[in-house]
């Protein structure tokens, strides 16, 4: 019966046995701050188990805090602004602050499915926003969640696969091509002759 830390798939894990065997599994993330934190956890966890206090449920809470989408798209912008022109940030707040916060708001990004992006898509394009505006606002929340998963809050990005579904939405929405009115061969055959007589 342990709490041992290790690396497995990109990221720092906390691994508890006990109880004849049982296993349970945290992911923490793949920083060194991750691990060390994982480490502090183990040390805890460990103590329980000689003390024979440990219970699942104690590691489970902390696992089941909820990740609220607003919280995560605020701290993605203030941690990347830097990096982005003056014209982008103030884009990206635009888009935060009149669409993807008041949508999604304290909703939990771990429990985010297709269907609700689905449903914000026919929102906003029902307000009159273009397929192209959704794609920028879904890989803003794409990217924010993407940073939220490398750094150990949420175990998986539940908006991965967002740009198929755009591309899905955009063809549903695509107005019918233009007719083109081209030249006729006779047309073309009078402008030749014209180039070649000047």
């Amino acid at each position: 019966m342990a709490a041992r830390v290790r690396w497995y798939r990109d990221a720092w894990w906390l691994r508890v046995r006990w109880d004849h065997n049982r296993k349970l599994d945290r992911r923490f993330g793949p920083k060194a701050t991750d691990k060390r934190e994982a480490e502090r956890v183990g040390e805890r966890v460990n103590a329980a188990l000689v003390l024979g206090t440990f219970t699942p449920e104690a590691l489970e809470a902390k696992r089941q805090e909820v990740v609220p989408v607003a919280d995560e798209l605020r701290r993605w912008e203030h941690a990347y602004a830097a990096t982005w022109k003056p014209g982008h940030v103030d884009h990206v707040e635009r888009v935060l602050r009149n669409h993807l916060v008041p949508w999604f708001g304290q909703r939990d990004a771990r429990g985010l499915r297709e269907t609700d992006l689905l449903d914000y898509v026919r929102a906003k394009l029902a307000e009159g926003l273009s397929p192209s505006s959704m794609r920028g606002h879904l890989a803003a929340l794409q990217r924010c969640l993407n940073v939220s998963e490398a750094e150990g809050r949420l175990v998986r990005n539940p908006v991965r696969r967002v740009s198929e579904l755009l591309r899905r939405v955009g063809r549903s929405v695509a107005t019918e091509a233009v007719e083109v009115d081209a030249w006729t061969r006779e047309e073309v055959r009078t402008v030749l002759a014209a180039r070649t007589r000047a």
